[in-house]
């Protein structure tokens, strides 16, 4: 979505389509306003692990309601690496995220095998 005022912009905002949020489409909107953020997207949550859908929304109902706004449709897709994830194209954009690691995370130990995780996932 394309707002009037700055080139600010913000791709990473979570609503109440999100496990993680309960913000109304029409806050986040009039927050975006009032903050002058021009460019902005919704990403809300949806978290695969196993190669099973763990957390999610119902993705019709979703579109539609950010189109009827006119938000640009994103998803921030947590995934683990295991099995294959298709996904149509009703999304804008997918930030694709890990947001599990099999291992207690102390830096010195994590990082590598995050890194590693992350070169998994996107091969």
């Amino acid at each position: 979505m394309q707002l009037e005022g700055t080139k600010m912009q913000d791709y990473h905002v979570h609503s109440e389509f999100s496990y993680d949020s309960n913000s109304k489409i029409q806050d986040i909107l009039v927050y975006s306003m009032k903050r002058k953020i021009k460019y902005l997207a919704i990403t809300d949550h949806m978290e695969y692990r196993d190669g099973n859908l763990e957390k999610g929304f119902d993705v019709k109902e979703y579109v539609n309601t950010l189109r009827k706004y006119g938000v640009t449709v994103g998803v921030e897709l947590g995934w683990d690496g295991v099995g294959k994830i298709e996904l149509k194209n009703d999304f804008d954009f997918v930030t694709l995220a890990v947001h599990r690691m099999d291992e207690p995370c102390v830096p010195e130990r994590c990082y590598p095998n995050y890194l590693k995780r992350i070169l998994k996932v996107i091969k």
